[in-house]
């Protein structure tokens, strides 16, 4: 859905979706142009260093990918 949305309404690709339920978080980030990373989080984690170890590890999982 993300990336239908993404792709219809902001003529872009999608990099990242983010979902909150009551018991934690879904985080859907785009790696390269074929796959895509699943992380299932508490709601106790610390998103800031979640979104930052994203940042670091995205591009070397690209490359292996």
């Amino acid at each position: 859905v993300g990336e239908r949305i993404s792709g219809e309404l902001m003529r872009a690709a999608m990099q990242q979706v983010f979902v909150k339920s009551e018991k934690g978080y879904v985080i859907l980030n785009a790696v390269g142009s074929e796959a895509v990373l699943v992380l299932l989080v508490t709601k106790e984690a610390k998103l800031g260093l979640i979104f930052l170890e994203l940042r670091r590890v995205i591009p070397e999982l690209a490359k292996v990918l």
